[in-house]
């Protein structure tokens, strides 16, 4: 299976995992008995199927149009040569080798490990119990009064990576200076700044246009980005003429240090903005809201200039910390 096509669907995952866990937890508990009764216990097995389970259903019912349910035939047959009992499994033994993988991370850094499945189930009364404790005495508590196991083991997961890239950030600083400054020299400015300008133009066909013929919108917008790539000066007079339909332009001036947080879309576009560079195109909505695109001409960037090294460490470590976790992580797996 695709890594992309899952991450596509777990919004919808979200937005339904409760109930459809609740509608396939009895089936699984019967159905994985002894799928995997040599590789890990049945409740264990059950728990990280519980945890995973709810991808493989929305998986199948994006890419197949398959509602498994709690279907035991449904979950056994195969689809396009892909069963969702199967994919479960990988999912399951992948989701237990990571965990596996934390840990014995954990000890070559020395950090707090991830708690086995059997010790986090056995720590997981005590910890509610004294979050009650807490609660009865007038405390102040965090999150969920009682935790679920699956709830209690994304926080031990959190936990466990957030201390391994911190171990490993400040291993960075203390012992891989070379690392760092061969990594800085090969950083420019805007991966090391955080304040990020970009100048475009935005070149547009009425949304009314689109709404009118889409196909000959789109094959007008495609005829805009490649006159626009062979000379960005090129005339929106011409631009029209070329492309068979109207076309406006105007500019737009983005700052990142600016956008409110409430404003997701202009970051898109400046991302895009520095991933293109200066005389690039790229396609992208008109704006937050909006169901049509346009093309977007990016005319100036500025990221002010690249700070010294010792200035910009900390940033580099910490890109070179994700990085190490990550390929460390893969080669445990």
């Amino acid at each position: 299976m695709k890594q992309n096509n899952l991450k596509r669907v777990l919004p919808a995952v979200l937005a339904c995992g409760a109930v459809l866990l609740a509608a396939l937890a009895i089936f699984f508990i019967a159905q994985n008995q002894d799928r995997l009764e040599s590789a890990m216990p049945e409740d264990e097995y059950n728990f990280y199927a519980q945890l995973r389970r709810a991808e493989v259903s929305a998986y199948f019912f994006q890419e197949h149009s398959v509602e498994l349910g709690a279907d035991e035939g449904a979950w056994e047959q195969s689809y396009g040569g892909e069963t969702p009992a199967k994919m479960l499994d990988q999912l399951v033994m992948e989701q237990a080798g990571y965990d596996q993988a934390l840990r014995t991370l954990s000890e070559r850094y020395d950090t707090a490990p991830m708690p086995t499945y059997r010790e986090m189930t056995e720590e997981l009364t005590e910890f509610n119990q004294q979050r009650q404790e807490t609660l009865e005495s007038g405390g102040v508590i965090y999150g969920p009064t009682q935790y679920g196991a699956i709830e209690y083991y994304l926080t031990l997961r959190g936990n466990a990576e957030t201390a391994l890239i911190g171990a490993i950030f400040d291993d960075a600083l203390e012992n891989h200076d070379k690392e760092l400054r061969e990594r800085y020299e090969a950083m420019t400015a805007e991966e090391l700044r955080r304040h990020f300008m970009a100048r475009l133009v935005l070149y547009s066909i009425e949304p009314e246009e689109f709404a009118a013929n889409p196909e000959a919108a789109e094959q007008a917008q495609r005829v805009v980005m490649k006159l626009l790539e062979q000379d960005a000066e090129t005339p929106v007079e011409t631009l029209s003429a070329q492309a068979g339909l109207p076309v406006s332009g105007r500019e737009l001036l983005l700052d990142s240090g600016t956008l409110s947080r409430e404003d997701s879309f202009s970051p898109a576009l400046l991302s895009q903005a520095a991933n293109c560079g200066v005389g690039g195109c790229f396609i992208a909505p008109l704006s937050a809201d909006s169901s049509y695109t346009g093309v977007y001409l990016v005319v100036e960037t500025d990221a002010g200039d690249k700070p010294d090294f010792e200035d910009a460490k900390i940033t580099v470590a910490a890109q070179y910390a994700n990085e190490i976790f990550e390929r460390e992580m893969s080669e445990l797996k």
